[in-house]
């Protein structure tokens, strides 16, 4: 994420987050967060491309975030 984040948003309100930040957004919510998983095959030690964090909301779902590897060849 932090490469995402120095490539993409450097100066944003995110780039600054450490790891207790990160786990705080998804765990301390008020709605069910999920995370998204996108990888280069079905295992799941296949080589991660990107990320989503899902909220589950009482009338639907939300996409609140979604990063990925900014180094990684687009197809």
């Amino acid at each position: 994420m932090k490469a995402y984040l120095y490539s993409r948003h450097h100066n944003g309100g995110m780039s600054d987050m450490g790891y207790r930040e990160y786990i705080t957004m998804i765990e301390d919510s008020m709605v069910h967060t999920l995370i998204f998983e996108y990888r280069e095959g079905p295992d799941e030690d296949a080589p991660l491309v990107a990320v989503s964090l899902i909220d589950i909301m009482r009338d639907g779902v939300s996409m609140v975030y979604t990063f990925f590897n900014p180094r990684q060849p687009r197809r």
